[in-house]
């Protein structure tokens, strides 16, 4: 699921900057305009956040709650899913 919510993350950050950069659309968004460092360590980090927690469960032999990490997971992934979505088919209105 890590896996999956980084390269939903990475065609995210591709789509925007093609957009941006080669199509000529406007960010929206004041903080993430010129995409700044601060953003890709912040949407890069929160994918791994499922994983470590899950790890943690693990280690302590709280197994009742591992599958918390995973719902956690999967939400964000259909939240990824819905804006990589929503960049491509602007970019294909273009």
């Amino acid at each position: 699921m890590t896996i999956m919510l980084l390269s939903l993350n990475v065609i995210d950050v591709l789509s925007t900057l093609y957009a941006t950069s080669f199509l000529g659309f406007v960010e929206l968004n004041p903080l993430a305009i010129n995409f700044p460092i601060w953003l890709s360590i912040l949407k890069f980090g929160a994918c791994a956040v499922p994983l470590i927690c899950a790890y943690e469960l693990e280690k302590m032999k709280m197994r009742n709650y591992l599958p918390l990490p995973f719902l956690t997971s999967s939400v964000m992934i259909e939240f990824y899913v819905l804006v990589v979505t929503s960049n491509i088919l602007n970019i294909l209105k273009a």
